[in-house]
């Protein structure tokens, strides 16, 4: 039986692969269930689905689990909880109830494409009610925990870098969804916040319209409700062919860090930024913070790129111009983040530097990126990960050797030819 009949269909081999992920799985990939009966199984799960949506039982099971666990302190909302094929992201009772090696469609929530890793184009939240249930976990979750009594002070909605988040436009205008999630973060207690935002479009006027949406204060006000705020970070889609005429956003008008005293980890991914927004930001994080991760970000044409923006910050620390007032243990460490070179449509792939990073600022090491190409690093410099297989992490040396292969000819050589 071949790869294709067993319908792995190179198991969206557009993502990575690796040994010791294909070992980890290989019992299930090749212990599938017949054609006949995945299909029976995934006809039955969409019956379960469409029951489920067209009542109130996800919403009275959440209240119920909230009520019945008081001490309950973090909530997670993703679309990327199935992971990938065989590997799934959070093995939830429904998952891990699976057939063994069950083949299925890839399900994604929110607003996603279908047919492009291109992020979708916002709607208007108000004008189009009937679309809410794109949104039915995150609005249903927002309800029990504004409403309920409840202890939880760690609210994670992450896209996982899937081209997707939640609708900007619920900060347009007053909304139910608006009040709730405002109500949330305003608990006593509240510590953390990871918010994916879906921004942009297929047009310039889309992209406008997000960022009104960001610059009319409600995000601001909202998130300014969180005073013991401790981790935040903030995940944004952008559609890197379609960049603004004018500076984008400036940071210091979307995020509150002013009123955040005890804020030790700040995150930002995936935003279009200008080095000077960046740099004039980071000055303004509180003296608390002990780390910061930048990652996928797209600086605006002519207005910086990570080589000189590590070059400026690595100037104004040795000139004390910036966290001049601290000492060397209590200074933040820095996490750059950037999409793997050369890999095609694929997303949740990149390469992270930590220690190089660090060296190079506070120390006499080199600068991680080299012009003339200042928006890539040199192989041998940080690490891959994968934002869908948090347990995969390699050496980033040269993904075209060691990460990237004919998994076809690796699965038939390595398993179907077994003794």
């Amino acid at each position: 039986m071949s790869l294709k009949r067993m319908g792995l269909e190179r198991m969206n081999l557009k993502r990575v692969m690796v040994l010791d992920v294909l070992d980890g799985s290989k019992r299930l990939v090749f212990a599938q269930p017949s054609l006949r009966e995945a299909w029976q199984h995934y006809q039955q799960l969409l019956h379960q689905q469409k029951d489920v949506l067209a009542g109130r039982s996800d919403l009275e099971a959440f209240a119920f689990g909230v009520k019945r666990f008081p001490a309950l302190k973090g909530v997670t909302i993703t679309p990327a909880a199935h992971g990938n094929l065989i590997t799934p992201l959070y093995p939830t009772p429904m998952i891990r109830a699976f057939p063994k090696g069950f083949n299925y469609p890839i399900p994604r929530g929110w607003l996603y494409p279908r047919a492009t890793f291109e992020p979708a184009t916002p709607y208007t939240w108000n004008q189009y009610p009937e679309l809410r249930d794109r949104y039915r976990g995150f609005r249903t979750a927002m309800r029990v925990l504004a409403n309920e009594p409840n202890s939880v002070s760690e609210l994670v909605m992450t896209s996982n870098s899937i081209p997707t988040g939640i609708n900007c436009t619920i900060f347009d205008e007053p909304c139910e969804e608006y009040n709730h999630f405002a109500t949330v973060l305003k608990k006593p207690g509240f510590r953390r916040l990871d918010i994916a935002l879906l921004l942009g479009g297929k047009r310039e006027e889309d992209l406008e319209a997000c960022w009104r949406s960001l610059l009319n204060g409600r995000l601001r006000r909202a998130l300014g409700e969180a005073k013991e705020m401790e981790e935040f970070r903030l995940h944004a889609t952008f559609d890197d062919e379609l960049y603004p005429d004018g500076e984008p956003p400036p940071l210091q008008g979307i995020v509150p860090v002013e009123q955040w005293s005890k804020l030790r980890h700040f995150e930002l991914s995936g935003f279009v930024i200008s080095q000077d927004n960046c740099v004039s930001f980071l000055k303004t994080l509180p003296k608390s913070v002990r780390s910061i991760e930048l990652s996928m970000l797209y600086f605006l044409r002519g207005n910086g790129d990570w080589y000189s923006m590590l070059e400026e910050i690595k100037r104004m620390v040795s000139e004390s111009t910036l966290w001049g007032d601290r000492d060397a243990g209590s200074r933040p460490k820095i996490t750059i983040g950037v999409p793997l070179a050369d890999t095609g449509p694929t997303y949740g792939h990149g390469i992270w530097i930590e220690k190089e990073v660090e060296d190079f600022i506070y120390g006499e090491g080199e600068n991680p990126f080299r012009e003339p190409r200042p928006w890539e690093v040199q192989f041998g410099v940080g690490v891959m990960r994968d934002a869908l297989e948090p347990d995969f992490e390699h050496p980033y040396h040269d993904h075209t050797s060691n990460r990237y292969f004919d998994t076809d000819e690796y699965l038939q050589d390595r398993y179907l030819n077994e003794d």
